[in-house]
């Protein structure tokens, strides 16, 4: 099952002018100039995607250990992002903008949701792998 990603880019730059790097988690943007002394850095925090888990009731054990590797490597992911947005946070509440300061809080809140649902989906999926397996065993 693919889950769509609620979670959108945030992209600073025009918005803001940071005195330097947002997070060690911040990507350059492909179209951003070289930062130099005295300019302001256009930083990204990239949600990372959702990872695709299967149907427990249908998939081998080698399918599910595959969708375990990639929802824990979606997770860690997840948490580099929350806090490249808690470090943009923290410069943008230093600046003052409260509509910017909503938006993160919002996206924040959306990662976390977003991190629950994968882990709840992949449990169930993984519940019903359990069952399937332990009603087939002579």
């Amino acid at each position: 099952m693919r889950m769509p990603n609620p979670i959108p880019v945030l992209v600073l730059g025009g918005l803001l002018a940071l005195s330097g790097p947002a997070s060690a988690q911040t990507e350059q943007a492909p179209d951003a100039p070289a930062a130099s002394a005295g300019t302001a850095e256009k930083s990204t925090c990239v949600a990372p995607e959702t990872p695709a888990i299967p149907n427990g009731r249908r998939v081998d054990e080698k399918a599910m250990r595959e969708a375990h590797a990639r929802v824990t490597e979606f997770l860690a992911a997840s948490e580099r992002y929350r806090a490249c947005l808690e470090d943009t946070l923290r410069d943008v509440e230093r600046a003052g903008d409260p509509k910017v300061v909503e938006v993160l809080n919002e996206m924040i809140v959306e990662a976390l949701e977003t991190d629950q649902l994968v882990a709840d989906t992949f449990n169930r999926e993984l519940r019903a792998f359990r069952a399937r397996h332990r009603d087939s065993e002579p």
